[in-house]
């Protein structure tokens, strides 16, 4: 049986004003770099965690990419996910981005 949600010390659930804080710092970060500094750090600070590093998947790579860390320094090789087997990298090639220009999904699945 799982163990219970607990909440971690410090942290500072990401709502109301300080929600609206973190989109508008997103919103007007320059690059998706700074843009993931400012998820990584409101990720770190709303869950109380010591450290966050979030990676993402190109088209075409075939390995995650440590793009953004807050708090701890990622340690050696930790800059790349890139075993086909890693539960992360599997969970992250299973995602994918779907458009509908109709403004709606049908039953099947299919955009009306």
């Amino acid at each position: 049986m799982p163990e219970p949600a607990v909440a971690v010390a410090g942290a500072q659930p990401l709502v109301g004003a300080r929600l609206e804080a973190v989109l508008a710092e997103l919103s007007g970060a320059p690059s998706m770099a700074a843009a993931a500094r400012v998820l990584a750090e409101a990720f770190a600070t709303a869950v109380g965690a010591p450290t966050v590093r979030l990676y993402a998947l190109g088209e075409g790579d075939p390995a995650l990419r440590l793009v953004a860390v807050a708090g701890d320094a990622a340690p050696a090789g930790a800059d790349a996910i890139a075993a086909d087997s890693h539960p992360v990298t599997l969970a992250a090639r299973s995602l994918f981005a779907m458009r509908c220009d109709g403004g709606a999904i049908d039953g099947d699945g299919d955009p009306a």
